[in-house]
């Protein structure tokens, strides 16, 4: 998401890094190595796209995309999925969690 907001919020708290995984078979050579792997470690195995997770410095996994049941939250949709999403990352970072709620909120209107 590019939204001013959210993108600040994303920049200060935590590094983006994407992962290529689940190409089609013509452009299964866009895929990075290991990637089915690094998702299987993550608990993304039985996920769709978009998966996200949060690792800390030594590359341990905080918290995944998957709520409570499980089900891949993805791009937060809903208010009880942007809610979750929220809570997963206020868990993890110092920076005010409120901006990116406020955000995401617009879409699930």
């Amino acid at each position: 998401m590019n939204a001013a907001p959210v993108k600040s919020f994303f920049n200060n708290s935590f590094v983006t890094i994407h992962i290529t995984v689940q190409e089609t078979q013509k452009n299964k050579g866009l895929e990075n190595p290991g990637d089915k792997e690094l998702k299987d470690y993550l608990g993304g195995s039985s996920a769709g796209l978009p998966f996200w997770a949060t690792l800390d410095a030594t590359g341990t996994m905080l918290t995944n995309g998957n709520d409570e049941n499980g089900e891949n939250l993805g791009c937060p949709a809903t208010p009880a999925e942007v809610a979750a999403f929220v809570n997963k990352l206020r868990a993890h970072t110092t920076e005010d969690s409120k901006t990116i709620n406020n955000v995401l909120a617009v879409f699930t209107k």
